[in-house]
Parts: C-alpha cells; sequence; structure tokens
C-alpha cells in the first residue's frame, strides 16, 4: 500500500484520543443510560400505578429536592473533580469534610423552605402534604447531598467505571421499592420510594469510598497542600454559578407545576426526562474533559477538539431518532402523555443539540480555572431560560415552557462558541490551587 494512500486514511480516520478521556466520558454515558434510562422506565411504572396529578406533584416534589440537595452542597459536586486532582494527600480531609457542610446545609435549607412554603403559600410541591411527608422531605435532602457528592468524588478519582454500577443498582432499587412500598404508602409513595433506595447504595459506596479509594487515591498523588483562599474564592464563585445553573433547570417542573398544574406538570416532566437523558451524555464528555484537562493542561485545545467531534457523533443520531419516535417513546408513559406531550418534546430537542456546546465551554472553564467565566454562562442561561419562561408559560401553556427552553439554550450556545473560538486555540491560564509541600 502506498505512502499517500496510507495518509488519507489517516486524515479520513475519526480523531482518537489518549485512553482516559474518553474512557471515563464512556464510562459516564453508561452511567447515563442505567441512571436515565432505569428513570424513564420507573417514570413509566409510576404512570400506570398513579394518577398523572400525583405523577406531577411527585415530579415537582423530587424537582425540589434536587434543586435543595444541589444548593446545599455549595456545587462541590462539580468543583470536586477538579479539586481532587490538586489536593494529594489532602483528599481525605477535603471528602469528610465537605460531605458534613453540605449534609448540615441540605438539612437547614430543606427545613426553612419547607417552614416558609407551607406558611406562605397553598400551592406548589410542598402545600398540602402530610407532616410525616415534609419531615421525611427535610432528610431526603440531607441524604442527596451525599448521593450528588459521591458521583462527583469517585470521577474526581478516576474511578468512573464505579459509577454506572452504582446508579444501575440505585435505579433497581427504585422500581423494587415502588412496587413493594410505593404502592402501599399511596399518596406520597412515590417520593419515599425513590428516596428508600439511595442509602441501600450510597452506604455501602461510601464503606468503599472512604476505605479503599481515598486512601490509594492519597498515596499516589503527589504531595500537595491546598491554597485554602484560593480554593474558598474558586469553590464561592463556582457557588454563585450553582445557584443560575439550578435556576435554569431543577427549578423548571416546580415553576410549571405552580403555573400549570400537576397534571400539566406530569405531562412536562415526561419530555423533560428524555431531553435530559440526552443532555446528560454531553455533560458526560465535558466532565472528562474537565479531569483530563486539569490533569494535562498543555493539552486544553486538542482535548477540546477530539471532545466536540465525539460528542456530534454521539448527540446527534440520536436526537434525530428520538424526534422521529416520540409519539411512540411516550407511549410508554401513557396516551395522554403520547397526545399532550409530543410537540412538547420535539421542541425541546432542538435545544438538546446546542446543549453540548454549553456544558463544554463551562467544562473549558473550569479546566482552565476561569471560575468567571463559569460564572458569566451559567447566569446567561438561567436569565434568558427565566425571563423567557415567565411569559411562555402564561401565552403558549406547555409548549411556551419548551420554546422558552429551548429558545434561552440556542442564545446561549452562540455566546458558548464565541467563547470557545476565543480560548479554544489558546494556552490554557489555570489558576493555581496549591503549592508543593
Amino acid at each position: 500500500m502506498s505512502s499517500d494512500s496510507l495518509t488519507v486514511r489517516r486524515l479520513l480516520r475519526p480523531p482518537s484520543a489518549p485512553l482516559p478521556l474518553f474512557r471515563n466520558a464512556y464510562f459516564l454515558i453508561l452511567n447515563t443510560l442505567s441512571n436515565n434510562g432505569l428513570g424513564i422506565v420507573y417514570w413509566a411504572v409510576a404512570s400506570h400505578l398513579f394518577s398523572r396529578h400525583e405523577i406531577g406533584q411527585s415530579a415537582a416534589l423530587i424537582s425540589l429536592m434536587v434543586l435543595l440537595s444541589n444548593l446545599s452542597s455549595l456545587n462541590l459536586n462539580s468543583a470536586l473533580a477538579r479539586l481532587l486532582q490538586l489536593s494529594g494527600r489532602f483528599s481525605l480531609r477535603l471528602v469528610s469534610r465537605s460531605y458534613l457542610v453540605c449534609t448540615v446545609n441540605g438539612a437547614i435549607l430543606s427545613a426553612t423552605v419547607v417552614g416558609v412554603w407551607s406558611a406562605v403559600s397553598d400551592s406548589g410541591p410542598v402545600a398540602g402534604i402530610p407532616v410525616w411527608l415534609r419531615l421525611f422531605f427535610i432528610a431526603a435532602v440531607a441524604h442527596w447531598t451525599i448521593s450528588q457528592l459521591q458521583d462527583a468524588v469517585l470521577v474526581g478519582m478516576r474511578r468512573a467505571s464505579v459509577v454506572p454500577m452504582e446508579n444501575l443498582a440505585f435505579g433497581v432499587a427504585k422500581i423494587l421499592t415502588l412496587w413493594t412500598v410505593g404502592v402501599q404508602i399511596g399518596s406520597g409513595g412515590i417520593f419515599v420510594s425513590w428516596i428508600l433506595a439511595a442509602p441501600l447504595i450510597a452506604i455501602p459506596l461510601n464503606v468503599l469510598i472512604f476505605r479503599r479509594f481515598l486512601p490509594h487515591h492519597s498515596r499516589t498523588a503527589p504531595e500537595s497542600r491546598i491554597e485554602r483562599a484560593t480554593v474558598m474564592r474558586y469553590i464561592g464563585i463556582e457557588y454563585v454559578g450553582s445557584l443560575f445553573s439550578q435556576a435554569a433547570t431543577n427549578l423548571i417542573p416546580v415553576i410549571v407545576a405552580s403555573s400549570l398544574g400537576a397534571v400539566a406538570n406530569s405531562t412536562f416532566y415526561a419530555a423533560f426526562l428524555i431531553t435530559m437523558a440526552l443532555d446528560a451524555v454531553g455533560r458526560a464528555y465535558a466532565g472528562s474533559f474537565t479531569v483530563e484537562a486539569t490533569r494535562h493542561p498543555e493539552r486544553l485545545p486538542d482535548y477540546l477538539r477530539r471532545v466536540e467531534i465525539r460528542t456530534a457523533q454521539t448527540l446527534l443520531p440520536v436526537v434525530v431518532v428520538v424526534a422521529i419516535a416520540a409519539p411512540l417513546i411516550l407511549q410508554v408513559f401513557g396516551k395522554e402523555y403520547s397526545e399532550d406531550g409530543t410537540a412538547v418534546l420535539r421542541i425541546m430537542l432542538i435545544g438538546a443539540v446546542f446543549r453540548p456546546l454549553n456544558s463544554l465551554t463551562l467544562a473549558l472553564h473550569r479546566s482552565r480555572g476561569a471560575s468567571r467565566d463559569v460564572v458569566k454562562v451559567q447566569a446567561l442561561l438561567a436569565v434568558l431560560t427565566l425571563g423567557l419562561m415567565l411569559p411562555g408559560v402564561h401565552l403558549g401553556g406547555l409548549e411556551g415552557v419548551a420554546w422558552a427552553w429551548t429558545i434561552a439554550t440556542v442564545l446561549t450556545a452562540v455566546v458558548s462558541v464565541r467563547d470557545r473560538l476565543r480560548h479554544g486555540g489558546h494556552a490554557p491560564t489555570t489558576v493555581t490551587l496549591i503549592r508543593p509541600s
């Protein structure tokens, strides 16, 4: 074979990447398939066991729980993936203190929200639920902060292969508790079944993390000392960004339930679940990029190009198939979901095509230590989403919500592309978070 032929074949061959870059991403995508896939199965089963009102109410309550737990975690579920690459022998202390602080935050914040919401409003996910479920909700938020952090800890230690197994076990456990416990409870049973499955997985997993993974990570990582002031400033800036990020995602079902009612939210949530499952593919590639670009900052532009191409190759065909098969996919929830939600899902799939641009831009900024740029992108997306959604929900109902979400995503992606063109080909400007010990 001639050298010219070999050259042409090399040019046509899809770009390969160093094994850890895509290996971690593939494990996280496998996690997405198991977690979101079983999540869709869970809600499909629930839709045949409970009324649409109960589905919409429970979806809003779970979204509020995830929102509060993310706010309580101080965005460490994003920051730990980067900080564990730099914390060295202080990794055990970093994770232990993160767990403690975030769990206490979750209990305090959820108790405050439940108390205030119950006193001032008679609509929304918290209003009208019994006292025992309110207390259970507070405990659930506190526990869920650990569930949010443990995946970030595994990714930061380059143990992403454990995450799919963990979430597969959790997904199966949720469905089993729904059948065995949730149906027996009746009202509130969906939320209870969701939460009861979590500690069954979290307890043995965290024993493994603290007994085996963290000590090994501390021994093998370069010895270093964290600059506390710099780290606190980094986390503080990232946390501000997470407030905007949560407003643009987990707050949406809460707004829909409060504005259009629980039945309408059940339809929206089915489409939202599918769209977020696709979004998780882009975030998986972005999360792996953050870890590897932090470890090898000199290769950041090359890693970014490779991840961009692979994300498009993975996601675009799936979006096309889902758009065509949308009525059949929603049929698994029930006939009413397919009739009312097909247009909503197809509108949101337009936004799903552009979401990875935002995720990769955030990953680029995080790997460079440019936290203020992270906040700018997250703030823009939140302002556009909420600013368009409030009139959209009143003028167009569920389709108005879907268009508001999609337009906000596309406009933010335009800014993201501009930022990535500006930074992608330049040397990284990573903020130093540690000093040699």
